[in-house]
């Protein structure tokens, strides 16, 4: 399974993140993250607060863009205990963040919240990876961290 790794010092992103794909062909590039994405989105959408976009991402397969993956394209995730601060978190005590992903249409953006599974890699689960699965990747749809 093709995956490609991103480190923030090397790349696009903000987060040390890594995007997968089944498709033997499948390859994956950071581009500038946007800079008009708003710093809150409409309460409606679950989203609460967002701790930071991660990566702008592009998929390509045998030299296509492609924005809509079967099955689909998995982006993980290291989160830290400063993005855990103010974050409510469930029975287990992990904190309940989650992976986004927003696009503009027209002059107004929108929003989606992703599953999310939160992974702790320390007692406290104050580190650790969130990890989502994306059907549909539209162009200049950034992935975002939020809680």
């Amino acid at each position: 399974m093709p995956s490609r790794s991103f480190n923030p010092r090397e790349h696009l992103v903000r987060r040390n993140l890594t995007l997968s794909h089944t498709h033997p062909s499948a390859k994956f590039e950071a581009l500038p993250l946007p800079t008009d994405m708003p710093s809150a989105a409409p309460a409606s959408k679950g989203i609460n607060k967002i701790i930071t976009q991660l990566i702008e991402p592009q998929v390509t397969i045998n030299g296509a863009v492609v924005t809509t993956f079967s099955p689909p394209l998995t982006i993980t995730v290291e989160f830290t205990a400063d993005d855990c601060v103010g974050a409510p978190h469930d029975a287990d005590g992990k904190p309940k963040l989650f992976i986004f992903t927003a696009w503009k249409q027209g002059s107004a953006w929108k929003w989606e919240k992703l599953s999310t599974t939160v992974t702790c890699t320390d007692k406290n689960c104050t580190q650790g990876t969130l990890t989502a699965q994306i059907s549909t990747l539209r162009p200049g749809d950034p992935c975002g961290e939020g809680m």
